[in-house]
């Protein structure tokens, strides 16, 4: 990724997966670069389309369970990594909305605006073991980070939330 480009402005940036050959927009947001639209690379273990209808796969990505099917160089953020950028995008309380896109989502969609270019989008999730567990598409998101938490948005708030999964409880699947 070229130096000096600026928070939002890299929308014509692309990575291609030398896995199976997907292109995907990145954005560079402070310091950090970030894929801006979900991973849909096909793994043999652990990916899933929402409610297993592949249309859902080319509009959200995939959901994943929490081992990483990274491209080799890309890892999954840890939570100081979600910190710096949530810190750069104004903190906790907005930084959701600033992440969210404007449209897609279900109402009330409050604070979107998008500027940061992540383009977050309400792919929803998938819970382990429960078959057929899907549920949350349009009103959040919800990704892994490395530590076993996960960090969520939802329609209702611009605000961003870590949670810690508890495998004793059950495990669940995000982008």
């Amino acid at each position: 990724v070229e130096e000096g480009i600026e928070i939002g402005e890299s929308e014509s940036e692309t990575f291609t997966d030398p896995r199976d050959g997907q292109v995907y927009k990145i954005v560079k947001i402070g310091d950090q670069i970030w894929f801006a639209e979900n991973l849909n690379y096909e793994s043999d273990y652990g990916s899933y389309c929402y409610e297993e209808d592949p249309e859902n796969c080319k509009k959200f990505g995939r959901l994943y369970r929490e081992t990483s099917h990274c491209p080799n160089g890309w890892h999954i953020p840890n939570r100081t990594e979600w910190e710096e950028l949530i810190n750069f995008l104004g903190g906790s309380e907005i930084a959701g909305g600033k992440m969210k896109t404007i449209s897609g989502w279900n109402e009330p969609n409050i604070g979107a605006t998008n500027e940061s270019g992540f383009s977050a989008l309400p792919s929803g999730v998938a819970w382990w073991p429960a078959d057929n567990a899907f549920y949350g598409m349009g009103d959040f998101c919800a990704w892994w980070v490395s530590d076993r938490h996960q960090m969520v948005i939802n329609s209702g708030g611009e605000n961003t939330n870590f949670y810690y999964w508890n495998d004793s409880e059950g495990e669940s699947w995000g982008a």
